[in-house]
């Protein structure tokens, strides 16, 4: 049974929302949570709770190459990782790019083998994980 609660909140000066309690409460959220914000073009904006150590940190460099990406999120699906944001930049055209993502490692069994895996792969040049 999917459970909506919503409320009206106002900014105050400093650039804050008061999450209702019950919301919180809802969402096991305490003080000191982590959020990833996502805004779009429309307006709108999203906030994710990132739980404690549910959520991992992933950074890789890698060779700037057609399909490396797709080597690397196939082994987080096989892991059972959820992407839950994504970016990748390139840092030298053709030779050196960044991906860095934040994930749901709820699923994942055994989230300390990721670093191992990865590592397999030969065109990934550095990993750093941390588990937020």
């Amino acid at each position: 049974m999917l459970i909506v609660q919503h409320n009206v909140v106002k900014l105050d000066s400093k650039g804050r929302i008061l999450i209702p309690y019950h919301i919180r409460e809802l969402l096991d959220i305490a003080d000191g949570s982590e959020f990833l914000i996502m805004s779009n073009y429309n307006g709108e904006v999203k906030l994710l709770p990132l739980l404690k150590g549910k959520t991992a940190e992933i950074r890789i460099m890698v060779e700037d190459k057609p399909g490396n990406l797709t080597q690397i999120t196939q082994i987080l699906a096989k892991a059972n990782i959820d992407i839950v944001m994504s970016q990748m930049k390139v840092l030298e055209r053709g030779h050196l790019a960044e991906w860095h993502a934040i994930t749901d490692i709820s699923k994942c069994e055994n989230p300390k083998k990721l670093n191992a895996d990865l590592s397999k792969v030969p065109v990934v040049k550095r990993i750093t994980i941390e588990q937020m």
